[in-house]
């Protein structure tokens, strides 16, 4: 009869441990749910914020590549070719 007793008092304590598991367990998900949403977040926003970079910044890159072919063509024009040695 003692060992029935005590199997009831393991029992309720283990059920007491098993109700502690899980609320922690679940505190686990939703802090994961709510990690997963923010990272989704911030994907997003750094995403967005490149790709309105590179939509905003597209006059200045034609302008630099401008001045780049020009300054190339300047650089590569007959006058200022490497004199050849007169023989």
């Amino acid at each position: 009869m003692d060992d029935v007793s005590e199997l009831k008092k393991l029992l309720k304590e283990n059920i007491e441990i098993s109700k502690k598991i899980y609320k922690n367990t679940e505190k686990i998900k939703r802090h994961f749910f709510w990690v997963k949403i923010w990272k989704s977040a911030k994907f997003t926003i750094i995403t967005g914020l490149i790709i309105a970079g590179i939509i905003y910044s597209k006059p200045y890159i034609r302008q630099v590549f401008e001045l780049y072919k020009n300054a190339y063509q300047i650089f590569l024009s007959p006058g200022l070719e490497k004199p050849q040695n007169e023989q």
